[in-house]
C-alpha cells in the first residue's frame, strides 16, 4: 500500500515482526507508521480509516478475540468504507497439527511453522 502512495499503517503484537516491516520498508525506500498493539484493543480514534486489510492475522485467537477483533476493524473503519479479512478454515493443513482447544481453536505444538504455542481459530468454509 505504501509503495501505490497511500498513508499506510502496519500494526503488529510483535516486536520483532515491526523491526522486520521496518527493515523492508527503508530497503524499499518506503515510509508507513508502525505500531505495536494487540489486534483486540486498537489504539485508534472511532472511523480513523478508509481501508483496512488484516491478512492472515485476526484468526490467531478464539472466538471472543475474533469477536473484538472484528469489532475494534469495524469500530476503526470510517463509515460505508471496505475492510478485507483473510482467515483460513479448517481445510489448512497446519489445523491437523494443532492440539483442539475447543471448536475449530488448535494450539500449534510442531516446528513445522514458526507458530508454536500459537491459537488459530479456523472456520468450517471459506
Amino acid at each position: 500500500m505504501a509503495r501505490e502512495g497511500f498513508s499506510t499503517y502496519a500494526l503488529d503484537y510483535s516486536f520483532t515482526g515491526l523491526q522486520q516491516t521496518a527493515r523492508r520498508l527503508q530497503d524499499e525506500m518506503l515510509n508507513a507508521v508502525l505500531v505495536q498493539a494487540d489486534m483486540h484493543t486498537l489504539p485508534f480514534p472511532g472511523e480513523s480509516f478508509d481501508g483496512i486489510i488484516a491478512y492472515g492475522t485476526v484468526y490467531y485467537t478464539d472466538w471472543n478475540g475474533m469477536h473484538k477483533s472484528v469489532k475494534e476493524i469495524h469500530r476503526i473503519l470510517r463509515k460505508g468504507k471496505t475492510a478485507f479479512v483473510f482467515t483460513r478454515t479448517t481445510n489448512d493443513s497446519r489445523f491437523r497439527k494443532g492440539v483442539p482447544i475447543n471448536t475449530n481453536t488448535v494450539a500449534f505444538d510442531t516446528d513445522d511453522t514458526n507458530e508454536r504455542g500459537n491459537e488459530k481459530l479456523l472456520f468450517d468454509r471459506g
